[in-house]
């Protein structure tokens, strides 16, 4: 659920057995909260959090491979001005009429040997800024619809919102702040694997829906098929 970083903070503080209170922990208030940034980066790297996910489309140029839109995603968490500009957050890329993911290019396939109208191969490319993706064929047309996935701005401040479980942040920052500290070697270990415990049953509560392993098998549910006696 949405918390603000701030709650995060407080409940670190309390786990470090501190005087709770960001305004009583000046010193200690300002390290967490750049410890719960990192706690934040470092599940948010591990895994591809539903609650960060979103989908866009961006038609292409037909000439260089490049999308004619910044990608500037709105849903589900409408961050203000989060835009994609790292290759990392775009997830699955499709043609906006086909089920069939775009691979990424071979680094041993020579890209402008391809040619033809239709999307065949994806890659990294950060001619804009905003639009960290190049198609090949350079000449390909039509509309990619893509999976991405909203980055927080960084640093964080105490009254951003994030949307991953407080708890496992709050075990995160508590752990980074006692590791650093380094006068607790038990506490340490404590907060680590807490902070490994909880981030596994988060990742694992985050794969509770079904997923399609053949991009074959696209039957939606009001589909039907005769079977040959």
């Amino acid at each position: 659920m949405p918390t603000l970083v701030s709650a995060i903070v407080d409940r670190a503080i309390v786990q470090l057995s501190q005087v709770p209170g960001v305004s009583t922990q000046v010193y200690a208030a300002d390290r967490l909260l750049q410890y719960v940034e990192d706690a934040f980066d470092l599940v948010f790297e591990e895994h591809w959090w539903s609650a960060y996910q979103s989908y866009i489309s961006a038609d292409l140029d037909g000439t260089t491979g490049h999308l004619t839109s910044d990608l500037l995603p709105t849903t589900p968490v409408s961050i203000p001005e989060t835009y994609i500009t790292d290759y990392k957050n775009i997830g699955t890329a499709w043609l906006s009429d086909s089920n069939r993911p775009i691979p990424e290019l071979s680094p041993g396939q020579n890209p402008l040997l391809l040619s033809g109208g239709r999307p065949l191969y994806r890659m990294a490319d950060y001619t804009f800024a905003r639009r960290p993706i190049i198609i090949y064929p350079i000449d390909a047309t039509g509309t990619i619809t893509m999976s991405v996935r909203q980055e927080p701005t960084h640093p964080f401040a105490l009254t951003d919102t994030v949307y991953l479980d407080a708890m496992m942040l709050a075990y995160g920052a508590a752990f980074l702040f006692a590791a650093d500290d380094g006068t607790n070697p038990g506490q340490v270990s404590k907060f680590q694997a807490l902070f490994k415990q909880r981030t596994d049953r988060m990742i694992a509560a985050d794969n509770t829906g079904a997923l399609r392993l053949d991009s074959r098998q696209m039957g939606d549910t009001d589909m039907w098929w005769e079977l040959e006696p």
